[in-house]
């Protein structure tokens, strides 16, 4: 005779730690795939939607004559075998193919291998960066325009046709990087960190614990890795769009990112405010935030340890941000029209 209580007890935890880290991967917003010998192990909502199939169409198919069939992607295999053959774990590749003559699509595939026990799986991350490419074409007509009129601007007292050229680079190129940059957080961290994080579970399910004890650590470290995703998407999300912006203005958004620099970097930090109107256009809002997060990122790169100070004020009907340190700067003399430092 065996009290099946515990046991009982044990596999609902399972289940229901099963079915979260189940919606944790289903509500990333971004297509993403975990293969094992290039079949698809799991697929998420972004994906499903992305291909216009089903979960039944979906799972258990091999990814490259899935990506060839919907999108004509050349065979993939090669790749994925030159992948797999490599020595490091985390290792990958990035691949992007158009198709549909010049109104079509552009998409980009990126691969990693992960090490799980004594095998690899890899995790794909598949992207229509269609909008994305047409946006950048735009910004190179733009930027071509925008030379043909340095000649004019560059009369301007205190320009030199080396700062308006690098100004009018930066500002053209800054949200591009940005974006690749949450891309390849999304893809390389968290993207690979729900995978393994669904791949315990299921392996939880399948063995389970053999006692109690074992079965609360086990679902507590579970827990504690769902925690630390969820953060993670949440600084993400912030950074796309601090929603603090909509709810509390943008004094109190940017009080808070002074404060969270101080703290990271170890810097002494004070921030005021002063005539400002009521309501601010969430475009300038949203402008004079992100000028602030480059201002702070470029104090942490090349002042040094040094004491920030931020303003903003409102006065005949102007808005002005200052943001002053007394750190150790650079030499102008060395500066290149390479880069544009805020």
């Amino acid at each position: 005779m065996f009290d099946i209580d515990q046991m009982r007890r044990a596999e609902q935890a399972m289940r229901e730690a099963t079915d979260f880290a189940q919606r944790i991967v289903e509500e990333v917003q971004v297509p993403l795939l975990v293969l094992t010998d290039l079949r698809i192990y799991t697929a998420n909502a972004a994906f499903r939607t992305l291909a216009g199939l089903p979960a039944e169409e979906v799972n258990n198919r091999m990814f490259p004559d899935l990506a060839s069939r919907l999108w004509s992607v050349p065979d993939l295999r090669p790749m994925f075998d030159r992948l797999g053959s490599e020595a490091s774990s985390g290792s990958g590749f990035n691949l992007e193919h158009s198709f549909g003559g010049e109104e079509g699509r552009v998409f980009r595939i990126s691969a990693h291998a992960v090490a799980v026990n004594s095998g690899r799986v890899f995790v794909v991350l598949v992207e229509d960066i269609t909008a994305r490419k047409r946006a950048e074409q735009v910004l190179e007509r733009e930027r071509a325009r925008l030379a043909g009129q340095v000649q004019v601007t560059s009369e301007a007292p205190g320009r030199t046709h080396e700062e308006l050229h690098a100004l009018a680079a930066h500002l053209l190129t800054s949200q591009q990087e940005e974006r690749r940059e949450m891309a390849r957080e999304l893809h390389d961290d968290i993207g690979q960190k729900l995978a393994l994080l669904q791949m315990d579970v299921e392996r939880l399910q399948q063995r389970p614990p053999s006692g109690p004890e074992e079965t609360r650590s086990r679902l507590a470290e579970l827990r504690d890795r769902t925690a630390a995703i969820s953060e993670d998407l949440r600084k993400l999300s912030h950074r796309l769009h601090p929603s603090i912006l909509d709810d509390l203005g943008l004094p109190t958004a940017l009080r808070q990112l002074v404060e969270e620099f101080g703290a990271a970097e170890n810097m002494p930090v004070s921030f005021r405010h002063q005539g400002l109107p009521d309501k601010l256009a969430p475009e300038v809002a949203g402008a004079l935030y992100r000028i602030a997060q480059e201002a702070l990122r470029n104090i942490a790169k090349h002042a040094g340890k040094t004491h920030v100070r931020v303003n903003l004020a409102a006065s005949n009907g102007r808005l002005r941000l200052t943001i002053r340190d007394v750190g150790e700067g650079f030499d102008a003399s060395e500066a290149t029209p390479s880069g544009w430092v805020c």
